[in-house]
C-alpha cells in the first residue's frame, strides 16, 4: 500500500518527502480517538458520594 501511495505522489508531483512530513504532522497533532464506554455506567454512579458531616443535626425537621 506505501508503494502505491509513492506513486500516486510522484504521478501528481509531490515533493518526495511530503508524505513523510504528513505523516510526522500527524502523529503529534491527531487527537487521541473518544472513548465512549465511560459513559456506560449511569452517572449518578460515577460521582462520588457527598461528604458528610458526622454529629451533624439536621435543621429541615
Amino acid at each position: 500500500m506505501n508503494q502505491v501511495q509513492e506513486w500516486f505522489e510522484k504521478l501528481v508531483g509531490m515533493p518526495p518527502g511530503a508524505g513523510h512530513r504528513r505523516q510526522m504532522a500527524e502523529s503529534v497533532f491527531r487527537r487521541p480517538s473518544f472513548d465512549a464506554s465511560v459513559f456506560q455506567t449511569p452517572a449518578c454512579w460515577r460521582r462520588k458520594a457527598a461528604a458528610r458531616l458526622h454529629g451533624a443535626k439536621r435543621t429541615d425537621r
